[in-house]
């Protein structure tokens, strides 16, 4: 037998390593290299009689044919696949059968040990995707199972803050229903005390009401009886300006005529708050173009001076007349002197910054003349004349302001008429 070549060189790597002979390995050799060449092993064995010297020859061919048997043979190394193989080997050995039909099988064999090589392999993997599936599902039921109990913590949770908001919700109702009942109690409180103001507005007197009211007994034995009885006879007159050419033919009449025209009217005239026994008593004409009715009552007076009553008496006495206010007099005092009160510019300026009427300030004047003044004197004292009984009571009740200052305006005291020599 040659010996073997390094195993470093060349020929190492590619030469298989021989092993010692076998008889049994050396005639499945034989066998197996009758079945490439095509031979039958009878032919093989007078070959192997005939000359000894073809034994190293043999033997190459041994190696050669393992080799290439190696190669050729399929990756099939478990025990109980080869043993068939092997089976039929010795039966080409023994020339039992022939060698094509026995390889035939062998291949036929080897197919289907690979195909129940295969579906044990598919089945083995199929149990193991179904161990790991089933892992799987064990491990999301243990997820789910963490996340059932982490929801009900969750839950038990909101539903301890819904408790909690559903007690306090009730306790917000009950101090609801209790500020609602307070609130009832002051809205009653608050009906009482307006009920008390008023009983206090309409006990009040008005400018007009002090005026023409009856001083109580008290002042009543100091008053002087003619003083009261022309502010009685003053509540009761209605002066009426004319300022046209039909107004003054009206004007032109005799006394008689005019209160003749003049109840006419009145009794033309119907309204529910009308008073009983409206009549004109007297008549009389002043020197300043205008015509004064003495009514029956005070009560008629102030009938007629209401809006539309006014309107529908001036239109129907006569065309170009109107009723006139009666004027109510205040004294300010203090007023600084930046104030012009000839200037009507500065009497608009005053109505507005105290939210007055146009025109319910006619005039004013100061009550000690410009040039009697004193050296360095800033302030002075002067008189409003007021259209409106309202805004006089206004204006006493809150004050004026005028230039800045606010002034405290007070009802011009009314002296009486008296003789100069008897005091009478």
């Amino acid at each position: 037998m040659p010996k073997p070549p390094d195993i470093g060189g060349s020929e190492g790597q590619s030469q298989a390593r021989l092993v010692p002979s076998n008889p049994r390995i050396t005639r499945l050799a034989t066998a197996t290299q009758a079945t490439v060449n095509g031979k039958p092993i009878s032919q093989q064995r007078t070959k192997k009689e005939l000359s000894k010297e073809q034994n190293n020859g043999e033997k190459s061919a041994e190696v050669s044919v393992r080799a290439s048997a190696a190669t050729c043979r399929p990756a099939v190394t478990l025990t109980a696949l080869l043993q068939p193989i092997v089976e039929a080997l010795y039966k080409i050995l023994d020339g039992e059968d022939s060698p094509e039909h026995i390889i035939e099988g062998i291949f036929k064999y080897i197919k289907e040990s690979e195909k129940v090589e295969r579906a044990t392999r598919a089945t083995k993997e199929r149990k193991e995707v179904q161990d790991k599936v089933s892992s799987m599902c064990k491990g999301f039921t243990a997820e789910l199972g963490r996340l059932q109990e982490i929801l009900d913590r969750r839950l038990d949770g909101i539903m301890g803050v819904v408790n909690v908001t559903l007690e306090t919700s009730e306790k917000a109702l009950k101090v609801a229903e209790e500020v609602k009942g307070n609130t009832q109690d002051i809205i009653s409180k608050l009906g009482k005390v307006t009920n008390v103001a008023d009983k206090i507005a309409d006990t009040t007197q008005s400018y007009r009401d002090a005026l023409v009211t009856r001083q109580t007994p008290l002042h009543k034995a100091s008053a002087d009886p003619k003083v009261l009885g022309d502010m009685d006879q003053r509540a009761k007159q209605l002066l009426i300006d004319v300022y046209s050419d039909e107004g003054d033919a009206t004007l032109e009449k005799s006394l008689t005529e005019i209160i003749t025209i003049a109840n006419r009217v009145l009794d033309g005239m119907s309204d529910a708050d009308k008073p009983e026994k409206v009549k004109v008593k007297a008549a009389l004409k002043t020197k300043r173009h205008a015509i004064l009715l003495m009514l029956s009552s005070k009560e008629a007076v102030n009938w007629i001076r209401e809006v539309g009553n006014e309107e529908t008496f001036a239109d129907a006495f006569s065309k170009g007349v109107h009723i006139r206010e009666r004027e109510y007099i205040l004294v300010a005092p203090r007023i600084p002197l930046t104030f012009e009160p000839d200037n009507q510019t500065h009497l608009r300026e005053v109505e507005e910054a105290n939210s007055l009427l146009s025109r319910s300030i006619r005039k004013a004047r100061w009550i000690k003349p410009a040039g009697r003044r004193r050296t360095g004197q800033t302030h002075a004292h002067a008189i409003l004349t007021i259209t409106s009984v309202n805004i006089a009571n206004k204006l006493i009740k809150d004050g004026v302001g005028i230039c800045g200052s606010m002034i405290r305006p007070m009802k011009e005291k009314q002296e009486p008429i008296q003789c100069m020599k008897c005091r009478r």
